[in-house]
C-alpha cells in the first residue's frame, strides 16, 4: 500500500474531523482541528492513499517537547501500518530539532495503542489518574530524542 504523508491544510479539516469522530467517543471539534492545522506551535500530518486522507497525527510544541495530541486511522484502513508510518514521520521531522522528546497520553486500557507506541521506542514514564472524561487513567509516554 503506497501511503504518502503531507502537511494538512484547512481544506482537510472536514475530512480529519470525520476520521476523528469515527475513532473517538469525545472527538475534537472541527474548529479545534482547524485551529491546530493553523497553529504556529503545532500542526497535523495526513496519511494519504489514492488522494484520500485515511489517517492523521496532530501535534503541539510545548516548551521543550513535541506533544502528540491525536493519532487516528479510518477503521477500514487499520492494521496496514498507517499509524506506524505517521509516527515514523514525526520522529524524522523532530529527531534533530533540539527538543527533549516526543510525548503523548494514552488510555491505560488501550493495549493496541500502547503496544504500537512501545514498538516506536516510547516508554511509559507516568500516569494521569482520571485523565479522560469517562474516568479512565492515561499513561504518559515519552520518546526521548537524545537517546535516538
Amino acid at each position: 500500500m503506497n501511503i504518502s504523508i503531507r502537511k494538512a491544510s484547512l481544506n482537510d479539516a472536514e475530512t480529519i474531523y470525520s476520521i476523528e469522530s469515527e475513532c473517538f467517543s469525545s472527538p475534537w471539534s472541527k474548529q479545534s482541528i482547524s485551529d491546530l492545522i493553523s497553529s504556529d506551535t503545532g500542526g497535523v500530518l495526513c496519511a494519504v492513499y489514492e488522494n484520500t486522507i485515511v489517517g492523521y497525527i496532530g501535534y503541539l510544541i510545548m516548551y521543550d517537547s513535541v506533544h502528540i495530541v491525536n493519532v487516528a486511522v479510518k477503521k477500514s484502513f487499520r492494521r496496514k501500518k498507517i499509524a506506524s508510518t505517521l509516527l515514523r514521520r514525526i520522529k524524522e521531522i523532530f529527531k534533530d530539532s533540539g527538543y527533549e522528546g516526543i510525548t503523548l497520553e494514552v488510555s491505560a486500557f488501550n493495549i493496541a495503542a500502547i503496544s504500537l507506541y512501545k514498538k516506536h521506542g516510547f516508554v511509559a514514564e507516568g500516569k494521569r489518574a482520571n485523565y479522560y472524561s469517562f474516568g479512565e487513567d492515561a499513561y504518559i509516554m515519552w520518546l526521548r530524542l537524545n537517546n535516538e
